[in-house]
């Protein structure tokens, strides 16, 4: 008798958790998630102004610091640290192939994303402050890559 009770139990609660998994739906972990280097705005160049009606988003977007995309992809074969040069500004779409299943972190920034054979990991950061940061692999607990972000260069020079 008591098994049958519990039996029901779980019936009731499986066919529940289908419904809410049902009502939520699908959408990726990391949807809408990007990093940036460095919390405060540096360099020499005065920052945009949006005007008072913007909506936050794009307030945020003019305090920015101007720059470029910048698309790098390196692969974590070998030993080989390499060096991935940003400026300030600059967005960085970075792309981390593995031939092995592990995991890459940028740990100064909180990031970390799954990497297999054939599924890169993908990151999308924008330099907002000097220095070097790293991208390692956390199973292989090696580093890959060093992003070192350096001051943007005066025009005409």
């Amino acid at each position: 008798m008591a098994a049958r009770r519990l039996l029901v139990i779980m019936l009731v609660l499986l066919g529940i958790s289908t419904v809410a998994a049902a009502l939520v739906g699908n959408r990726p972990l990391n949807e809408g998630r990007t990093g940036t280097i460095g919390s405060e705005t540096t360099g020499t160049a005065p920052a945009a102004t949006a005007p008072a009606d913007a909506p936050p988003a794009a307030a945020a977007e003019a305090a920015a610091p101007r720059g470029k995309r910048v698309g790098v992809e390196i692969s974590a074969k070998g030993d080989e640290v390499k060096v991935i040069p940003v400026r300030l500004g600059d967005q960085l779409a970075l792309t981390v192939s593995s031939p092995k299943a592990d995991q890459v972190e940028l740990p100064a920034l909180g990031l970390l994303e799954p990497v297999v054979p054939g599924a890169p990991a993908s990151f999308d950061v924008l330099a907002r402050r000097r220095g070097d940061y790293g991208v390692r692999l956390v199973f292989a607990d090696r580093l890959v890559a060093r992003i070192e972000v350096t001051k943007k260069q005066r025009p005409g020079s």
